[in-house]
C-alpha cells in the first residue's frame, strides 16, 4: 500500500567535444536512410547528443543505428533509441551553415540513448570518458594556477612600485615640513 522507493540513479557523465576531434557522426534509420553530421556534441556511456540539418531528422522514439568514435578508442556501432529531437538555435555569431538565399540552415539538436551497446564496451568507454573528464579538470586548474601566478607577478610588480612612490611621498613631505 505504501509508495515503493526507488534508488537514485545518477546521470551517466557527458564529455563534450572539441573543435579538434573528429566529430563526425554516421547514424541511419528505415525512415531517413544514411545520414552523416559533422556536430556530434557530448557523450556519455548510455547515449550521445549531436546535431543534424532537416533533411536527417530522425523521429523521437525511433531506432537509429549510430556509429562514432570517440577520441582514443576506435569506432563502435550500435542500435539507440532517440529520445529528444528539438530545433537547435545555434548563437548568431556561430552560424556558419547558409543557403543560396543567406538564410541560415534549419538544424536540429538529436539525443540518443544506447541500446545495444555490451556491457565490456559500455564500462570501456564508462572509464575513458571518466580519464578524458578528469584530465580536461586537470587541465583547466593548471591553466587557474598558471593565471593567477602571472597575475600576481604583475600585482607583484605594481606593489613594489607603489611602495617605491609611497616611499618617495614620504620623504618628500618630511622634506617640505622640516
Amino acid at each position: 500500500m505504501g509508495i515503493e522507493k526507488r534508488k537514485f540513479e545518477g546521470r551517466a557523465s557527458r564529455y563534450s567535444l572539441k573543435p579538434f576531434h573528429n566529430k563526425i557522426i554516421k547514424y541511419q534509420s528505415e525512415r531517413i536512410g544514411s545520414h552523416e553530421s559533422t556536430d556530434f556534441l557530448d557523450i556519455s556511456s548510455t547515449g550521445l547528443s549531436f546535431v543534424t540539418t532537416a533533411a536527417g531528422v530522425p523521429e523521437t522514439g525511433s531506432i537509429i543505428r549510430i556509429t562514432f568514435s570517440v577520441p582514443g578508442l576506435e569506432a563502435l556501432t550500435v542500435k539507440a533509441q532517440v529520445i529528444r529531437s528539438t530545433v537547435y538555435n545555434r548563437p548568431e555569431w556561430y552560424k556558419r551553415y547558409y543557403d543560396e538565399d543567406d538564410k541560415p540552415i534549419e538544424e536540429y539538436f538529436i539525443a540518443v540513448h544506447f541500446l545495444n551497446i555490451k556491457k565490456i564496451e559500455q564500462d570501456k568507454l564508462s572509464v575513458h570518458l571518466d580519464r578524458l573528464i578528469e584530465a580536461e579538470k586537470l587541465e583547466r586548474k593548471e591553466q587557474k594556477i598558471t593565471y593567477i601566478k602571472n597575475e600576481f607577478k604583475k600585482s607583484y610588480k605594481w606593489l613594489g612600485i607603489c611602495i617605491v612612490a609611497l616611499g618617495l611621498l614620504a620623504f618628500s613631505l618630511t622634506k617640505f615640513f622640516n
